[in-house]
This record gives structure tokens, C-alpha cells and sequence, in this order.
């Protein structure tokens, strides 16, 4: 999963599938319903790096799928990412976050 890819990819995925997981305590927190969109994600992870345009273009939408493919950062989470973390993340489901100290 990690080759011929950047870290910034992986880790958005895992924020976004973390967030997908706990979602419930996200929104008890936050006093909402709303569902955290990979969009949103996105477009926070390109304020935090307006000064590298070119990096975040490359991040988000020239990622490497499998078999010499290329697409978006939000691809690469629906056809190669979930495919391979699906069984750790299901394994989130149920267990209540640990707070930050």
C-alpha cells in the first residue's frame, strides 16, 4: 500500500475512516449531526499547505491506484485503501475513543 505513494495519502485515509468510525462520539462532541465528508478533509489538508501548491495537486489528485492507474486521493480510499484496511477499521466499530489528556 505504501509504494509509490505518499504518506499524506494514507494518512488522510486513516484520518477519514477514523472519523467514519467514531463518528457518533465526533458528533456528541461537536453537539451535531453532521458527517464529516472526505471533501472537508481535503480542503482543511490544502489550507494547511497553501504555500505547496504543487505538492498538494500531486497528493490529492495524482494518486498511484493498483496496475499503473492513477486517480484522486478519494479513489485510492474507495478501490485500494478500504480493500486493505477494511478488517482493522471494522474492528474499531463498538470500542469507545480514549480522550486526549
Amino acid at each position: 500500500m505504501f509504494i509509490e505513494r505518499y504518506l499524506d495519502q494514507i494518512f488522510l485515509c486513516c484520518f477519514y475512516s477514523t472519523c467514519k468510525v467514531f463518528q457518533k462520539y465526533i458528533n456528541k462532541d461537536r453537539g451535531s449531526e453532521k458527517k464529516i465528508k472526505f471533501q472537508e478533509i481535503i480542503n482543511k489538508y490544502q489550507e494547511l499547505n497553501a504555500q505547496n501548491k504543487k505538492i498538494f495537486v500531486k497528493i490529492i489528485y495524482h494518486v498511484n491506484l493498483d496496475y499503473g492507474k492513477r486517480g484522486d486521493v478519494i479513489q485510492f480510499y474507495n478501490y485500494v485503501y478500504i480493500k486493505k484496511a477494511k478488517q482493522f477499521i471494522l474492528s474499531l466499530i463498538g470500542k469507545k475513543p480514549n480522550p486526549l489528556v
